[in-house]
């Protein structure tokens, strides 16, 4: 069997469902920190900044960003489905 053949069981949609909050809750939490590492380093007097710092925090914040945005891609698919739609309908 193939994960298609379980696309439209509502455990393994739970079940899924809970993979994906967990993750972006993970990501969420990573971004603010990076975010707020970022801030304190631009914050630093001229002269004070680390810019090899900047960068990388700049860097990690895209990847992060790109990970949000993707995982809600994954997400928008997953739960486009049309098993959920005909069960959203009913209710």
């Amino acid at each position: 069997m193939t994960p298609a053949d379980h696309a439209d069981d509502p455990a393994v949609i739970a079940t899924t469902a809970e993979a994906i909050a967990t993750t972006m809750m993970e990501l969420i939490h990573r971004r603010e920190a990076l975010a707020s590492n970022f801030d304190a380093a631009i914050s630093l007097p001229p002269g004070s900044q680390d810019n090899a710092r900047i960068e990388g925090l700049a860097r990690d914040l895209h990847d992060c960003d790109r990970q949000i945005f993707e995982l809600l891609d994954r997400a928008a698919t997953i739960f486009a489905s049309p098993f959920l739609q005909a069960n959203f309908a009913e209710s």
